[in-house]
């Protein structure tokens, strides 16, 4: 199946072998390959950063930070890893060195929808929640059918206080993905990260919409 190892110099392939044993959670497997393509190409910034994610993975969160800032050393405009990185800052709450590596991100690339939502998602735990909304409206300027920015958009202004806000804007996000009525397992199961607080307020919002 992976040809390319017939060339056991190809760091590029023991790489690609990696990605794809992570994503069958295969970590131990995919930790292995990984390392043979920095062993082969120590200055290959991508088998760093896909490291990171499998260290991330495991909740090995000091060396996945380790990883994505030795892929940013090597590649300094690789908004992929400052994402990355600010977003295993934001899992251990250390949530003004994820501010820092996602406002750098932006600075790269405005248009990476995905940093504005994590931005906006940190600004939310640490109740900058106007900074949240700015954030979370900048992606849905961006791509209007961001079901994530929906329900975040929705859980603040709840937190706010802004009820009605709150419940349109939530009401699109099920709209767009029905998980969002209540299946937040899958949601998480698939590529999403919400807090308690997060979890306990889109009940909320579940509970009120149904009630309506």
């Amino acid at each position: 199946m992976y040809n390319e190892l017939n060339q056991p110099n190809n760091a590029i392939a023991y790489c690609n072998r990696g990605y794809n044993y992570y994503h069958l959670k295969e970590y131990d497997k995919a930790l292995a390959d990984y390392n043979k393509a920095i062993e082969l190409d120590p200055n290959y910034a991508t088998a760093y950063n896909n490291r990171g994610h499998t260290y991330r993975q495991l909740k090995k969160y000091g060396k996945a930070i380790e990883d994505y800032s030795k892929a940013i050393e090597l590649n300094p405009y690789d908004i992929k890893a400052y994402n990355n990185r600010g977003y295993t800052y934001m899992k251990i709450k250390e949530y003004n060195k994820a501010i820092a590596d996602y406002s750098k991100a932006i600075k790269l690339d405005p248009n990476y929808t995905i940093v504005y939502s994590n931005l906006a998602y940190v600004y939310f735990e640490i109740d900058e929640l106007e900074k949240a909304i700015k954030n979370f409206i900048a992606v849905l300027n961006i791509n209007t059918q961001d079901a994530d920015s929906y329900c975040g958009l929705g859980i603040t202004y709840f937190q706010m206080g802004n009820i009605e806000q709150a419940k349109t804007a939530y009401q699109k996000a099920i709209d767009l993905d029905k998980r969002y009525n209540g299946q937040f397992q899958e949601l998480m199961e698939d590529r999403y990260f919400y807090t308690e607080k997060q979890l306990r307020l889109m009940q909320e919002l579940v509970d009120l919409l149904q009630g309506d």
